[in-house]
């Protein structure tokens, strides 16, 4: 976070001009939001696949033959829970482009703003 922040203040004006004002504040919002969650899912991201087979390991031994419909519906709805996370993507992707396009003319408008105030109209 620390270091995101810092690069981001230091960029030279080459560097922001390919970057617009709202493109910089989403990634200092949104991106570092990212990163921590990452690094406090990256427990899960190893542990789930051993989760998953204890699961399905002791639903077996437990239930028997009867817990193979379920395994069933389950393997069944990967592919499923696949197409939403891609759709949700799509829609995500979307949002975020509004966000800058709102962050862009905000900021355009605070600057008018600076500008009357600066010259006292």
């Amino acid at each position: 976070l620390y270091l995101l922040v810092t690069t981001t203040l230091r960029l030279s004006p080459a560097a922001r001009r390919q970057k617009t004002v709202g493109e910089i504040t989403n990634l200092m919002a949104i991106d570092t939001e990212v990163f921590q969650n990452m690094t406090a899912q990256l427990f899960t991201f190893w542990s789930t696949p051993y989760q998953i087979i204890f699961a399905l390991v002791f639903l077996y031994f437990t239930l028997g033959h009867s817990s193979v419909p379920g395994i069933l519906i389950m393997t069944i709805s990967i592919p499923i829970n696949i197409s939403c996370s891609i759709v949700n993507k799509k829609w995500q992707m979307r949002q975020m482009k509004l966000k800058d396009e709102r962050i862009k003319m905000i900021s355009e408008v605070l600057n008018g703003i600076k500008v009357v105030k600066l010259y006292a109209w």
